[in-house]
């Protein structure tokens, strides 16, 4: 897939995937958390072709299902528990409220006992006490280098709505820690055909990083410097794709990028870029 969408996005946008595969009137994929960053693409290649939510599966169980133009809980598949992300407290699916977080919790018939699966899913609706998630991130995706505890749960919301709403044309956005003079700063990788709004994307950025008390703690102490960013032509996306899966040996299919990376993660990927 990788390779034909770089030679697709060659043609440009004036070629439609229905000319190539007319047949096709589906595409199923990954459209959450960082997925959500490329569907507006997607969609340029893909007119006139019904666009469908994976939902959220994983090898241990079934969370979400597709259904009227959102993710259903599949209530019959497990039983199901949900750990609030801000108070941790426990409820059961009919007690969701729409628009709080939490964290999936299984017990399956395959002798998964109460298992933390580290998924985050935000509560969209909650119709007949059946709610609809959206994924949003892993629990476990939190980088900490001075206690300035940044997760990536809270960045995929804002940075998708930033870039639905302020119309920014990027493909790729990720962030990540690296040390610069004895001192760790935060460096955002920007993926775009130019430079235009790197700057002003940046700045926004940094400012929704300082309301984080812990980051906003970090930076007045001088533990950490300054957001700053790095800017990359489109084609950086898909080769971070596959070394991220040649790092974490998993297949094409199951890939899913990270928007927050641990530190030293991107190093010799990003020497290669420079």
């Amino acid at each position: 897939m990788g390779k034909r969408k770089t030679y697709l996005s060659t043609l440009g946008t004036s070629l439609q995937w229905k000319e190539l595969f007319p047949n096709l009137i589906l595409i199923s994929c990954w459209t959450e958390a960082q997925s959500a960053l490329w569907i507006p693409e997607l969609k340029k290649y893909a007119k006139g072709i019904q666009i469908q939510a994976k939902g959220l599966l994983s090898t241990e169980g079934v969370v979400t299902t597709p259904f009227n133009d959102g993710n259903i809980l599949c209530y019959t598949s497990h039983f199901y528990e949900f750990r609030e992300v801000e108070t941790r407290q426990i409820f059961c699916c009919h007690e969701l409220i729409k628009g709080r977080s939490y964290e999936v919790i299984l017990t399956t018939g395959g002798g998964l006992y109460r298992y933390v699966t580290g998924d985050v899913v935000s509560v969209t609706a909650n119709e007949q006490q059946l709610p609809y998630l959206n994924f949003i991130g892993k629990s476990s995706e939190i980088t900490d280098m001075t206690g300035e505890k940044i997760s990536a749960i809270h960045l995929y919301p804002f940075l998708n709505k930033l870039i639905s709403d302020k119309l920014f044309e990027v493909s790729g956005l990720f962030l990540h820690p690296v040390k610069a003079d004895h001192q760790i700063q935060y460096e955002l990788i920007v993926e775009a055909a130019s430079e235009k709004f790197v700057e002003e994307i940046r700045s926004i950025v940094e400012e929704f990083l300082l309301q984080n008390p812990y980051y906003q703690q970090s930076r007045n102490t001088g533990q950490l410097k300054p957001l700053i960013t790095k800017y990359f032509r489109p084609g950086l996306t898909i080769e971070l794709s596959n070394y991220y899966k040649k790092q974490k040996e998993i297949k094409d299919g199951d890939v899913k990028l990270p928007i927050l990376f641990p530190f030293g993660f991107l190093d010799v990927f990003l020497k290669k870029w420079i």
